[in-house]
């Protein structure tokens, strides 16, 4: 399909994504500063392959952090911006939290980075967070 990327690796269409998203997330600049072209994100869980730019892949290794996406575990952040990790939010709701507001209340959080650039989607989780905390409460 025309303007459809896939991804290399696992054969799943993928997401475009900005370069600052990638440039943030990435370990080593220098796998960016190498290529140039269009970045696609490829969400599919049980893939290595995360950010990819013509012939360029970056693997789950090559990221600061691990991605909620694909990473079950309660070590995973949700929300970057104020870096709140599954485990935060499940601890959050057994005492008593119901909303984003209140685990960030209760933790004491701030707003430590811009959507853009700190979630790997490269928008705001706000619709991740709430299935989740959604999935957490049941």
């Amino acid at each position: 399909m025309k303007g459809i990327k896939i991804c290399p690796d696992c054969g799943q269409p993928t997401l475009k994504i900005k370069e600052n998203t990638v440039r943030n997330l990435v370990k080593s600049s220098d796998k960016i500063n190498q290529t140039k072209g269009k970045w696609q994100l490829c969400v599919d869980k049980e893939c290595e392959t995360v950010y990819i730019s013509g012939e360029s892949n970056l693997k789950k290794d090559d990221l600061k952090y691990s991605l909620f996406f694909k990473d079950n575990s309660d070590n995973a952040i949700i929300c970057y911006c104020y870096d709140i990790s599954r485990a935060e939010m499940k601890s959050a709701v057994e005492k008593g939290c119901r909303t984003k507001g209140d685990i960030c209340k209760l933790f004491k959080k701030k707003k430590s980075g811009s959507c853009e650039t700190s979630n790997p989607l490269g928008k705001s989780c706000s619709e991740v967070f709430k299935f989740e905390l959604n999935k957490i409460m049941k």
